[in-house]
């Protein structure tokens, strides 16, 4: 019983601040809720309180079941189970197979990354994808909202399950991003997946265009890692490739780009200062 009230108290408090965008509770779904909540407390767990393999199984059937009929709860299963040591992967991939009706996967995504280590992230985007192609986009923003240190990583995975969607992938990233620093290090990550630097510099120059200025990313051949972003601007690309129309689902083009002065980042971890 104290572990059915611990669990129920665990959902209580986590709905209100991780579902903002999520589609509300049902009062059937609430009452569904209770029940599947009393059948996970039962099952056997270790020694420190985490589900056993048997009960991890157990647990991905139940849920399943569940989100079939109440998609709504999701997110809020996901999040628990994972905290029960249920995988992430196969936790995001049962939810998104069950949620499949509904656009629910990237809320599943954000509470996996919230319920698991900063360093699953990257699986729980591509467990997701692999599921929910159609929601790549969605899923990239939300994982890298809830994670920014993973950007990165995240834009990798994104863009290694749905290759397809590679520059609409790359752009939710970007417009994603908090800083240069980390646009640099989403346009390395996408760079190395296998989109083309001139894709890379359209959408970054849609997202970072500011009275007529713009970012632009050159990638070093030799050490991707030294890569480095640009200014550019409008007036300096009529003869560039950035003048001609790139389409978003577009990832094999090549090219290069024009632009102004070095944007120099002195990179501290996965921020930087830049001048």
């Amino acid at each position: 019983m104290r572990k059915l009230l611990l669990g129920i108290l665990f959902l209580a408090c986590w709905v209100p601040t991780t579902m903002l965008h999520a589609a509300p509770i049902s009062e059937a779904g609430i009452a569904a809720q209770e029940v599947v909540m009393t059948k996970l407390a039962k099952l056997e767990r270790n020694n420190n309180g985490k589900y056993i393999r048997s009960s991890k199984l157990q647990a991905l059937t139940l849920i399943k079941e569940t989100i079939e009929k109440y998609p709504e709860l999701a997110a809020s299963l996901t999040s628990f189970v994972i905290s029960q040591g249920v995988g992430v992967t196969a936790t995001v991939t049962t939810a998104c197979q069950a949620a499949a009706k509904s656009d629910q996967a990237a809320d599943i995504v954000a509470a996996a990354i919230k319920a698991a280590p900063p360093a699953l992230a990257a699986a729980a985007v591509s467990a997701a994808i692999s599921v929910s192609p159609k929601q790549a986009s969605a899923i990239t923003t939300a994982a890298i909202n809830a994670v920014l240190k993973q950007a990165a990583a995240i834009t990798s995975a994104a863009v290694s399950a749905a290759p397809l969607q590679a520059a609409i992938i790359t752009q939710a990233a970007l417009k994603a991003a908090g800083s240069t620093e980390i646009r640099r290090l989403i346009a390395v990550a996408a760079s190395n997946a296998g989109v083309s630097e001139q894709v890379i510099n359209k959408v970054l120059q849609d997202v970072t265009n500011k009275n007529g200025s713009y970012e632009i990313f050159k990638k070093d051949a030799d050490d991707a890692v030294s890569s480095t972003i640009t200014k550019g601007s409008s007036s300096e690309s009529n003869n560039s490739p950035l003048g001609v129309a790139v389409p978003i689902g577009s990832t094999g083009a090549t090219g290069s780009t024009g632009g102004g002065g070095v944007i120099a980042c002195v990179k501290n971890g996965v921020t930087a200062s830049c001048s």
